[in-house]
This record gives structure tokens, C-alpha cells and sequence, in this order.
């Protein structure tokens, strides 16, 4: 069983030879840091990770160095985050729609990346093609704010909407699959920490039947479908299952996802992927961490993915990257697997679940600056620079 058979085993909620392990994306910091004059494709060969996650690539008209407009209209700036802030909707009004140019979903450019990966890994890891769903688009067309009010206000607008949404993102990941992508990920967020951002009632209305047929263009396809959605997913958790999804991420540890809830909770009709908050965590903490939460978890019949929330990044020191061990994949032959990734991945370490002899390290003043650090690079108080 190879990297990639390991992956789909686990998305199957089969029994893997090892533990598959890989990271949703890597922060250029890590990059840098990790795998200096490489891309994400060597880290993903040095780290030895079972698969690798692309997004379609994006068109961008730049409007100064830090600023750009996507093909769908949409104007980003690139801050201090990862990811490019939205800062202007191009739909201010309903009338607006008449307007909209919805890019072609099958064009090539929107597949290079996808393409490098395939012809580099493709039969040996696993590729995962990273689109959205039934939310994103909506909300990058009209603004967080206003979309959230046209589930009261217009309504009609909103349907529009996500049927846009859902017939270019079924298009977008079939001609994936056609390209060599063994598995779609979704990366809409539906929740915060107290619960879904909409209430379950116009989740249910609006947002969950484009999901589903996501979900079956996906499976009609013949690749298995990974759903990402951060923060408090109770209230809508059956219908995301209902939906058909084979895996759910992150299991959001900040907004009191726990694994000992969820797993009996699912019975095994997915795979859980997520749910070790590392916040603060040196790697050999983490180890430790996934180690004391997980080990009495998941052997018991496990079927799960284990998933760190929120990321460390690229601040450990040499030391730490030097010394910290390669993943020993464990729980070989039990019901299940477990997939080791993050919710925002930024750190390449994998998990390591049997007992080792950790390095001496009485350095309080070395793990207070890695503490500082990780909060500098972990999302808070980014500052737009246009």
C-alpha cells in the first residue's frame, strides 16, 4: 500500500497499512524555513507526506503590489495572513447580477497547478483538488454582511447566487477529476466558534441542497469528498452527513469540537479528520498532546483524521526541526485510520503516537519567544498595506 492507496483507504473509512499524514497547505514561512529554495511540491517529498492539496488556480489583474482583482470581480489584498483579505464586493446591488462574467470553469488555466501535481505524484500520493461550495462564491460577491442579510431580504438573490455557486464548483471539480485529482475538498466555513453563521433552518433552505449536489457530481465523478468548515458544527452536523460527505476537517477545537463526542456521535459513516489544538505547542509538545488525547480516542475502532487547530508555523527554531522525529504511523490493522494534517496547516511535523525519548530542552526563555512567535503568525491582528 502506497502513500496514496493509504489516503483513500482512510477516506473510505477502510483500514490503511499506516497512518496517512499531509498538510491542507504550508505558510510561506514554513516553506521558507523548511524547505529553503524549494516549493510546496519539494516539501511535500522531503516531509514525506502521503498527499498533496492544490487549489485552482486564480486570474489576477493587479491594482498595486499588495492589491488585485480575481476572475470573478472580487477585489483581495495580500496581508501578513495567508490568505488575501476580500476588501470589495462586485454585486452592491441585485441589478448588479445582470452584469456578473462567470469565468469558464473548465478552462486550463485553472488547472496548472493541479496538472504539475498529477504529472509529479500522481499513482504514488495522493492529489487533492481544493474547490468550495455552496457558500463562497455568494459570499465574495456581495460581502459577508450583505449576503448574511439576504437570507431574510432577498432571498431570490440568494438562490441565484448559490446556484451559480453550485454549477461552477460541480464543473470545476469534475474536470479535477479528469485531470488525475483522487479527492475534492470544500473549504467553505459555515460556522464560527458559538455555531453556524446562518441559522440551521436557512442552512437547510439555502445552503445544505447545493452542498448535496456538490457532493453527488463529486461521487458521480468517482473520488471521494472531504468537507472543510471551521468553528461550531453541532447544529448542522447530521445534515452535513445527510449530505453524503466522506470526511469532515478540522473538528474545530476552538469552537468545543471534541473527538470523544463526535466519533460516537458519526458511528463511523465518516471520516473524522481534525481536532488536536496546538496552540502555543512546541513539536515535541504536540507529539505528546496527539499522543494523550487520541491514543484511548480512536484505537478503540477508530475511524477519524487527526487535525491541529490552530497551526504553528515557521518560528521553531533549527534545533526543533532538527531533532523532531519522522512520523511512526501507528494503529496499523485497527477499524479505521486517522489522518494527521491542520486546520490551517502551517507546520510539516507528523504525528507521532508511540513513545519516544524527547531531547532535553530546559530553555524557558526559548519557548516563551516560540510562544510569541506562533500568536504573531497565527492569525491576529493583521495589518492591511495597500
Amino acid at each position: 500500500m502506497n502513500s496514496r492507496h493509504r489516503v483513500l483507504a482512510a477516506l473510505h473509512r477502510g483500514i490503511p497499512d499506516q497512518v496517512p499524514t499531509f498538510e491542507w497547505e504550508v505558510d510561506d514561512l514554513a516553506l521558507a524555513a523548511l524547505a529553503p529554495g524549494g516549493d510546496l511540491f519539494d516539501f511535500v517529498e522531503r516531509m514525506d507526506l502521503d498527499a498533496v492539496a492544490v487549489f485552482a488556480d486564480e486570474h489576477k489583474r493587479p491594482l498595486s503590489e499588495r492589491v488585485y482583482v480575481d476572475e470573478w470581480g472580487v477585489t483581495k489584498v495580500k496581508t501578513e495572513e495567508y490568505y488575501p483579505v476580500p476588501i470589495d464586493a462586485p454585486l452592491k446591488d441585485p441589478e448588479d447580477l445582470a452584469s456578473l462574467k462567470i469565468p469558464d470553469p473548465r478552462s486550463d488555466w485553472h488547472f496548472e497547478t493541479l496538472a504539475r501535481a498529477v504529472d509529479r505524484f500522481g499513482g504514488k500520493r495522493a492529489v487533492i483538488f481544493r474547490t468550495q461550495d455552496s457558500y463562497s462564491i455568494p459570499r465574495y460577491l456581495r460581502g459577508v454582511e450583505a449576503l448574511l442579510t439576504d437570507f431574510i431580504l432577498q432571498p431570490d438573490l440568494l438562490r441565484k447566487l448559490v446556484e451559480i455557486a453550485v454549477a461552477y464548483n460541480s464543473e470545476l471539480a469534475r474536470r479535477a477529476v479528469e485531470l488525475g485529482a483522487d479527492a475534492i475538498f470544500t473549504t467553505d466555513d459555515y460556522a464560527d466558534n458559538r455555531g453556524p453563521m446562518m441559522s440551521p433552518r436557512h442552512f437547510r433552505e439555502f445552503l445544505l441542497p447545493g452542498l448535496r449536489d456538490i457532493v453527488t457530481a463529486t461521487h458521480a465523478a468517482g473520488v471521494p469528498f472531504i468537507k472543510h468548515t471551521d468553528g461550531n458544527v453541532r447544529p448542522i452536523l447530521d445534515d452535513l452527513i445527510a449530505a453524503g460527505i466522506d470526511c469532515l476537517d478540522p473538528l474545530d477545537p476552538l469552537g468545543g469540537m471534541t473527538l470523544e463526542e463526535l466519533k460516537p456521535r458519526t458511528d463511523g459513516r465518516i471520516c473524522l479528520k481534525g481536532n488536536v489544538n496546538i496552540a502555543g505547542a512546541s513539536p515535541w509538545e504536540h507529539h505528546s498532546r496527539c499522543a494523550r488525547r487520541l491514543w484511548p480516542v480512536c484505537v478503540p475502532g477508530c475511524r477519524g483524521a487527526a487535525t491541529s487547530s490552530p497551526p504553528p508555523t515557521a518560528s521553531w527554531e533549527a534545533s526543533d526541526r532538527k531533532t523532531t522525529p519522522p512520523c511512526s504511523k501507528p494503529f496499523a490493522g485497527t477499524a479505521g485510520t486517522i489522518l494527521v494534517g491542520t486546520a490551517f496547516p502551517r507546520s510539516p511535523f507528523r504525528l507521532q503516537l508511540e513513545p519516544s525519548s524527547r531531547p532535553n530542552d530546559n530553555s524557558g526563555e526559548r519557548n516563551r519567544r516560540r510562544s510569541m512567535d506562533l500568536r504573531r503568525h497565527s492569525g491576529s491582528g493583521a495589518r492591511i498595506r495597500t
